[in-house]
Formats: C-alpha cells, sequence, structure tokens
C-alpha cells in the first residue's frame, strides 16, 4: 500500500517536533540556552540540530525553565556556594530594632 502525501506531511511534522525536543532537552548539557535552540531548530530543522551537536560547549550557565537546578544530596550544605542559597541574602544581619535612630 504506497503512502499518501497526507501521511508524509503527518511524518514530516513529527520528525520536526521530534527534533526541537531533542534541541531542547541536548542544549544544557552543551551550555546552550534550550529555548533558543528549539526556536533555531523550529525553523532550521537538522542543520541547526547538527550544528548544537558539533559546536563546543557554550557559556550559558543558566537553569532550563521550568526546571529546579540538580543538587547533589551528598554535598553538604556548608560546601554549597553562597549564590546558590535560597533566602533574602540578609542570613547573617542581625537586627536590633534600633535602625534609623
Amino acid at each position: 500500500m504506497p503512502i499518501g502525501p497526507i501521511s508524509l506531511l503527518i511524518l514530516g511534522f513529527v520528525v520536526w517536533f521530534v527534533m526541537v525536543a531533542m534541541a531542547w532537552r541536548m542544549a544544557p548539557g552543551h551550555h546552550r540556552n534550550p529555548t533558543n535552540w528549539a526556536i533555531l531548530t523550529f525553523f532550521f530543522g537538522p542543520i541547526a540540530l547538527a550544528a548544537l551537536v558539533i559546536m563546543g560547549p557554550g557559556e550559558w550557565h543558566g537553569h532550563t525553565p521550568g526546571k529546579a537546578p540538580r543538587v547533589d544530596p551528598r554535598v553538604k550544605e556548608a560546601e554549597v556556594p553562597h549564590s546558590e542559597h535560597h533566602g533574602s541574602g540578609h542570613q547573617g544581619s542581625h537586627h536590633h530594632g534600633n535602625e534609623g535612630k
């Protein structure tokens, strides 16, 4: 049974979507912004995906949107860099109620 043009179009959309998803998932591993590479792959397809694979690591150190940064449970809190601590940033300051006097 021959494949019709509609079936080929649907297959093409599925393959294109899989390439965009692959770029999104691979980009953080290459220190690249996943949103930018998903958009590039959407417009340029396999050319952008091949460029992502071939290029060396980038300088992007952000976090993937919607995902929390991974923290190794074996690392003690004292070993975690100060920039990764959460809070208001005033952990060491003590207020005695006489500010502004």
